[in-house]
């Protein structure tokens, strides 16, 4: 299956506490699955949004397929599927 393409970057057990948890911007991330249809119907949602709050908030996704680890730190908050930072 394709990749779900997105103009916001992509967020990793790596780079997840230098990016996200020590900046000083809000961060909203998407975490998703590329073979998920509600991934891909969401998907030009996210990108508009994430165009018109530019500025106003730093956007990402998390691809849980893939950051195993990351995603169960991610199931631990009580919004799972999009998630705001700081909280």
């Amino acid at each position: 299956m394709d990749p779900i393409n997105s103009e916001t970057p992509s967020i990793t057990g790596t780079n997840f506490e230098r990016k996200v948890l020590n900046s000083n911007t809000t961060w909203v991330l998407q975490l998703f699955v590329d073979n998920s249809p509600d991934c891909r119907r969401l998907a030009p949602v996210w990108e508009l949004v994430s165009r018109q709050l530019d500025g106003i908030a730093q956007f990402g996704r998390i691809d849980i397929s893939v950051q195993h680890k990351l995603a169960l730190t991610m199931a631990e908050h009580p919004l799972f599927g999009t998630q705001v930072f700081p909280l």
